[in-house]
């Protein structure tokens, strides 16, 4: 009697097992798996538009900026409030901040609200310690204008920034080191700032 293949069975089995683990992997790569992630993303959307407005606004958090207005009749200077909505993030001091050091809107300067910080200044980090906010900045935040505008830039920094429960008070860095006096005036930057008992006028 001729010997049985016993050898090509096992190399057929081989081949069929193969052959059925590639036909698995082409069926699932045409099932809608790859599809789940683009679905998701669109029930995403249709559940944020069927969101009701007020519900959207928790996205975006109202903060205050503190500008300058001149006062003709006394040739003063003093702090005016503005409302603005910014995206909620995790860093809303420094987002704030960074508003306010790009001014005034146009419908704003119409009414009359200035800002005495220059373009070119830049608030490089911002951390909270004890109910301190240290904000560092470049030199130019000390540089350009005389001791009374120097006052509103410090106290527009000061107002804006404890508008926040977690800030007291403000301590200026330039460079990343603490300064006795602010810029060639001479004005005390030695402890940290709060805000007055009353509106400041410079």
């Amino acid at each position: 009697m001729p010997k049985k293949r016993s050898g090509c069975g096992i190399w057929l089995l081989f081949w069929i097992i193969i052959f059925l683990a590639v036909l698995l992997i082409l069926l699932q790569d045409r099932s809608p798996f790859k599809e789940t992630g683009i679905k998701e993303q669109i029930q995403k959307v249709k559940k944020y538009i069927s969101k009701a407005p007020e519900e959207r606004s928790k996205e975006l958090r109202s903060v205050e900026l503190y500008f300058i207005k001149h006062i003709e009749r006394t040739d003063q200077l003093e702090l005016v409030k503005v409302k603005r909505s910014i995206k909620a993030t995790g860093t809303p001091l420094q987002d704030t901040l960074n508003l306010l050091l790009d001014g005034p809107s146009s419908d704003e300067e119409k009414r009359g609200v200035i800002s005495v910080f220059w373009g070119n200044t830049k608030l490089k980090s911002v951390r909270i310690s004890g109910n301190i906010a240290y904000l560092n900045f470049n030199p130019e935040i000390e540089t350009g204008v005389g001791i009374s505008m120097l006052q509103a830039r410090l106290y527009q920094l000061v107002y804006t920034a404890t508008q926040f429960p977690e800030v007291t008070a403000i301590k200026l860095l330039i460079s990343g080191k603490e300064k006795k006096t602010f810029s060639s005036e001479g004005l005390s930057i030695r402890n940290p700032i709060s805000r007055l008992k009353t509106k400041p006028i410079f």
